[in-house]
């Protein structure tokens, strides 16, 4: 006897509690499935924009006209045609970037076919970079460091050389000049100069530990070799691109 009460199936609103969080899902992921298209033609856009970056970059470096490529030459030629002055100068551990930066700036402006500008101020700062080169399709902002090191026998330092960890010091804080560049398409470059090093340098783990230290994209261009009396010993010149 139901006295005229109405039995109430109460698994009806479970089910329509269960297909209503079914809904709320499917209709959140039809909501990203909408996004989708446009995240990944942003992630499209992004890859495209670094394959240009890196494409301009390549380019700017291994063209034969690259302001760049110029620079490094007129680097090399400086130094070669002066070795006798660089072994004298590293015998005794010393440096000579200014010298060094005048006689490759002469070198640039004799011939050049670029904006070629030294000692430039950085945007939106006092410090100043060592050049800046610039022609109808590229830019370029470049620091030169030389390093002298005690790892070449027979061309020990002074007792008042200057540690090498100061001079990794000096460099690093050029480095991170660099880094604040944010021109478009602008590239920027150390250069640096190791002197007096032995033969078997690329097999010196703290000289090599320095090197990937300030930029794990150092690379050796050139190699010249410095004599002094019955001493031999390496300069090398360095190059790395800085990433901002």
């Amino acid at each position: 006897m139901n006295h005229g009460w109405t039995r109430i199936n109460t698994n009806v609103p479970a089910r329509r509690s269960q297909n209503s969080g079914a809904e709320i899902q499917h209709a959140a992921l039809g909501r990203s499935n909408h996004f989708a298209p446009l995240l990944a033609k942003i992630a499209g856009l992004y890859r495209q924009y670094w394959r240009f970056i890196m494409a301009t970059e390549q380019l700017l470096l291994n063209s034969p006209t690259s302001p760049v490529e110029e620079f490094s030459d007129a680097l090399f030629q400086v130094l070669s045609e002066n070795k006798e002055l660089l072994s004298n100068l590293a015998i005794r551990r010393l440096r000579c970037e200014n010298w060094l930066r005048l006689e490759t700036y002469k070198r640039l402006y004799l011939g050049k076919s670029f904006e070629c500008g030294i000692e430039c101020a950085y945007l939106d700062s006092k410090e100043r970079c060592d050049f800046h080169l610039r022609n109808a399709t590229s830019e370029a902002w470049i620091e030169v460091k030389l390093c002298v090191t005690n790892y070449a026998k027979g061309w020990l330092p002074p007792p008042s050389a200057r540690p090498i960890t100061n001079q990794i010091s000096s460099i690093e804080q050029d480095i991170q000049k660099l880094r604040h560049v944010t021109a478009i398409g602008a590239s920027k470059y150390l250069f640096l100069v190791g002197y007096p090093l032995p033969e078997n340098h690329a097999e010196l783990t703290e000289w090599q530990g320095h090197l990937r230290g300030l930029s794990a994209a150092m690379e050796k261009v050139s190699q010249l070799t410095l004599q002094k009396e019955d001493k031999t010993t390496c300069l090398v010149i360095y190059r790395a691109s800085i990433a901002s």
